[in-house]
């Protein structure tokens, strides 16, 4: 019999396929297929979650180009060495004069010796021109020049006078045939250019002129 309206809306099977052997037809039924969707692309999911930085790759690409690109054309430009400068410019040495008359009239300077150590002073005539050894003492001392009347005029130290109005002598101390001070000692400015010594301290105190004793 077939199927007809009746029977299916009551549900029952027509006689029909009551009979079939249902069992024959298991292995020519093939199970209904589901497509599973395949999971979206990790670039797809990352766009989903933050959509944001991906528009930003192409600047942070351009931004890296350009560090790189930077990096090379400093690391190509050529280093560029600066000669170290003095701070102050060489000062010429100035000439010191000393008219005849002055060797004639003067052969020695009295320079006071004083040790700090023990608090002692001595005073010695030490002649123009050549070296003094300083008694009890590793100390040598050298007049070069003596001015009684220093002066200075331009690039000339000279003096203006015979008389010593304002003395000076020009020095060099050694100390175990070490130099020690070379510069000038004035009797009038001891403090002007004084001699930094740890243990000694010099002072122009007086001349002494030809003849005298």
């Amino acid at each position: 019999a077939w199927a007809t309206k009746d029977n299916i809306n009551t549900g029952e099977m027509p006689e029909r396929l009551k009979g079939h052997d249902w069992k024959s037809c298991e292995g020519l039924i093939s199970p209904p297929r589901v497509r599973i969707p395949l999971s979206p692309p990790l670039f797809y999911r990352i766009t989903q979650l933050n959509p944001i930085r991906i528009p930003q790759l192409p600047i942070y690409l351009l931004f890296l180009a350009c560090v790189l690109t930077a990096c090379q054309e400093q690391s190509e430009k050529p280093q560029i060495r600066v000669k170290p400068g003095t701070s102050h410019q060489t000062v010429r040495e100035k000439t010191v004069l000393v008219p005849p008359e002055v060797g004639r009239r003067w052969k020695a300077v009295r320079i006071a010796v004083i040790d700090k150590t023990r608090g002692k002073e001595g005073i010695f005539s030490v002649p123009l021109g050549a070296p003094y050894v300083i008694p009890s003492s590793s100390l040598t001392i050298t007049v070069e020049a003596f001015l009684p009347a220093f002066t200075m005029e331009g690039t000339t130290i000279t003096t203006s006078s015979n008389e010593p109005e304002n003395p000076a002598a020009k020095v060099k101390i050694f100390e175990n045939g070490s130099p020690v001070f070379q510069g000038w000692l004035f009797s009038k400015f001891p403090n002007t250019h004084a001699v930094t010594h740890p243990k000694y301290g010099f002072s122009l105190i007086g001349v002494v002129p030809v003849g005298s004793k």
